[in-house]
């Protein structure tokens, strides 16, 4: 059975010489916190259609808020993620 997720709405740090390093530090804060890397990005943004240099925020798919602080305190180039129903 999969777990139930909901969506969050990633806000990148823009500072242009960091941009390639965003998805991957995604990524892998996500998979350290048992995040299904194959439903991580939401259908509004798969992961081909994205790029971080036009627009800095990205939809995904998090099982649930603790999840979402987590990796937020460890990383380094997202500054906030935001729930967008709440």
């Amino acid at each position: 059975m999969e777990k139930i997720s909901r969506v969050f709405l990633v806000h990148f740090v823009k500072k242009y010489k960091w941009l390639d390093f965003c998805l991957p530090e995604l990524e892998a804060l996500a998979d350290l916190n048992g995040v299904n890397m194959k439903t991580l990005y939401h259908e509004r943004n798969p992961k081909p259609s994205i790029d971080v240099k036009l627009s800095p925020m990205v939809y995904v798919n998090l099982p649930n808020e603790e999840v979402a602080r987590s990796i937020v305190a460890r990383s380094v180039l997202i500054k906030e993620i935001i729930n967008p129903l709440s």
